[in-house]
């Protein structure tokens, strides 16, 4: 039970880390997976269960074994799958909202018109430096750092999977910007020099892709639960406000910065979910040895 539940709490934190919801996650995690095994155990023990399986014992036992953590193409595949099927729906949802022009759209304008309302000259400077935590001034910096540490540290798979989380992310923001061709909100409060597309935002894809695949790395180092709540509530709080520095600063509309989450979260599990199951393939091919 305990290698299940921190599994389960890695995932849920992580997601939470994209939507800004880290706070107080510890116990509420908890509990909420402990449930979950509960019930599917309830639901393992019932007699339609057993009649089914008794009946039907190749599909019973695919089904067992897709929501085992301890079997090569589980829980973790399983869970990623379930992960980026709900995040490719929810970006689906964004774009079309935004290509229809419906009510997101009014919001997005609502939004970029009273932004001016807040700004100050202090704010400006502030953002200005926090949203290149999110670009190219910090990001492939970063990016080279810690493959340069994994690597010396010999976690060549952490090292490559980093660097293709990375890599990928870069590509699927390019092909998006370029497929969906939408312009900036640039006006006259704008107060930084970009080019490009604006939908999603890049900054808010990457944060949410490089900053995610930290906390996944040191929540996998540690083994506090405050302590990896702590590490999403970081992760959470770097990845919003560079997303909403970009909203600030008048270079991105608030569902730009939303796809982009959806987008940076979406190739962040399916990255998190190739290193979970090598990670389980490698331990059982160890066993077996």
């Amino acid at each position: 039970m305990q290698d299940q539940v921190c599994t389960g709490e890695m995932f849920i934190l992580l997601l939470a880390a994209g939507t800004g919801e880290g706070h107080s996650l510890s116990a509420w995690v908890r509990r909420l997976v402990e449930a979950i095994y509960a019930w599917i155990e309830r639901l393992r023990s019932s007699p339609a269960v057993k009649r089914f399986k008794q009946r039907h014992p190749g599909a019973s036992g695919f089904i067992e074994r897709r929501f085992s953590p301890d079997v090569y193409l589980g829980l973790h595949l399983t869970v990623g799958l379930l992960a980026s099927i709900l995040l490719v729906w929810i970006f689906g949802s964004i774009t079309e909202e935004m290509l229809e022009h419906d009510t997101l759209v009014a919001v997005d304008h609502w939004i970029t018109g009273h932004i001016s309302l807040i700004r100050s000259p202090q704010a400006d400077r502030a953002m200005e430096v926090i949203t290149r935590f999110g670009g190219r001034e910090v990001l492939p910096l970063g990016i080279l750092v810690t493959v340069i540490l994994l690597l010396f540290m010999r976690r060549y798979i952490q090292a490559a999977g980093f660097l293709i989380a990375n890599a990928g992310g870069y590509l699927l923001v390019i092909i998006l910007k370029m497929t969906i061709q939408r312009e900036r909100p640039l006006t006259e409060y704008t107060s930084v020099e970009v080019a490009g597309y604006s939908y999603p935002s890049g900054h808010a894809m990457m944060a949410a892709i490089f900053y995610g695949m930290l906390a996944y790395f040191l929540i996998r180092a540690v083994d506090s639960r405050k302590l990896r709540v702590f590490i999403v509530c970081i992760a959470a709080a770097a990845i919003m406000i560079i997303g909403f520095s970009r909203i600030y600063l008048g270079v991105h509309y608030i569902s730009d910065v939303a796809a982009g989450f959806a987008g940076g979260l979406f190739w962040l599990s399916v990255c998190i979910t190739g290193l979970e199951v090598y990670r389980i393939k490698t331990a059982a091919d160890a066993e077996h040895s």
